[in-house]
């Protein structure tokens, strides 16, 4: 059995995600040949078995780039401190959201929410943007998520690998210093810039193979601007308070 989804940057909850990773990681995708799907099926009752020819037919560099992205530790939600002053719901929505582990990519730009009419913010992406998914970047939560409904796809012998940019970006120590940027085509929503995204990490930035993005590129976040720093070198991500715990600090 199979379930089956919708897919669309205006539809789809999980967008930005399995964008991504599709147009990383599977050639049609990446080089344009192929329009993304328009919906998602991938296995219901966790019937996650595949021939083993499929599994073979990916090559070990491929397989190995996708199993650093998943084995980028996460806290226990039961080991998460409280902060000072936080209330019984704050530490629970904390401890939750850093279980689900630190962010390993970058997505880029996102579509901004724009304020309601009474001036607060609009908690739906899609009310305010037209677009189902506008957050940051993709954590082990994601990640597991976006595995499971790229399934098919994944192993699905015609549609050849592809290798994603800078690909030293996903070697663990590369990693404990802060995401993976997405790049060119792989960024969900991109609009018109002189240079493009190039994509790079922390890594690659003090190796000077990349250079880290301007501001703009980080999206805002919806309360107050605040600046948050991968491993204090380049870009901005959330930080404790949002879950991100393991490399986000204030510059």
């Amino acid at each position: 059995a199979r379930s089956r989804e919708p897919f669309g940057a205006r539809s789809y909850g999980g967008y930005r995600p399995l964008h991504w990773w599709l147009a990383s990681f599977l050639r049609p995708f990446a080089n344009g040949s192929a329009a993304m799907p328009t919906a998602l099926h991938w296995p219901a009752m966790a019937q996650f078995a595949m021939p083993r020819a499929a599994i073979r037919g990916r090559t070990r560099g491929w397989i190995e780039l996708n199993v650093h992205l998943s084995e980028v530790p996460a806290p226990l939600a039961r080991n998460i401190a409280r902060l000072p002053g936080m209330s019984d719901d704050g530490h629970r929505r904390n401890a939750k959201w850093a279980n689900f582990g630190p962010m390993v990519v970058h997505l880029g730009p996102a579509p901004r929410r724009a304020a309601t009419p009474k001036g607060g913010a609009c908690l739906k992406a899609r009310c305010a943007t037209g677009y189902a998914d506008s957050r940051a970047g993709i954590n082990g939560m994601d990640f597991a998520q976006l595995s499971e409904r790229s399934w098919f796809q994944a192993f699905d012998p015609a549609l050849p690998e592809a290798l994603p940019r800078h690909r030293e970006c996903f070697e663990p120590a590369a990693l404990a210093l802060g995401p993976v940027r997405c790049a060119a085509a792989a960024c969900p929503f991109t609009p018109p810039t002189p240079d493009g995204y190039s994509g790079g990490c922390a890594a690659s930035d003090q190796a000077g193979r990349t250079s880290p993005p301007s501001e703009e590129w980080w999206p805002t976040l919806l309360r107050e601007p605040r600046r948050r720093c991968q491993g204090g070198v380049a870009g901005c991500l959330v930080g404790p308070d949002d879950g991100s715990a393991a490399w986000a600090r204030d510059p």
